[in-house]
């Protein structure tokens, strides 16, 4: 985990990270529990993807947060990828109530803060 712009300092109490590979289908699951949050600025984003995601190819899943801060009007959270190119990082996006989707900030996720997601992407 890191801001876009700083990257700050992220480390996690609890990682329990696991990926299923068939064929180019990869499924991602996780359960991250932040230890230390300081420093970054911009968008949350996650790195660490088993492998890059195929070029030009797009994938959204399911997240469930305990802590973090989202704006008041936000309707539902979900992971997504950050670019259209190929990469091996993904964001949370907050859907909000008449108004386009954004990507949380790196401000919003302290210490103590819980996130669970799940996904599958192509390579």
């Amino acid at each position: 985990l890191e801001g876009s712009t700083t990257a700050g300092t992220y480390t996690f109490s609890t990682n329990q990270c696991l990926y299923t590979k068939i064929g180019r289908q990869v499924s991602v699951m996780g359960n991250l529990q932040v230890d230390t949050a300081s420093g970054g600025v911009g968008l949350a984003i996650f790195g660490g993807l088993p492998f890059a995601k195929a070029n030009n190819s797009i994938f959204t899943g399911a997240v469930r947060t305990s802590g973090v801060d989202v704006d008041n009007s936000t309707m539902n959270l979900s992971t997504s990828s950050t670019t259209s190119g190929a990469s091996s990082e993904f964001g949370i996006v907050s859907t909000k109530d008449n108004a386009t989707s954004v990507f949380l900030g790196i401000a919003g996720i302290s210490t103590g803060d819980i996130i669970f997601f799940s996904f599958t992407y192509f390579v």
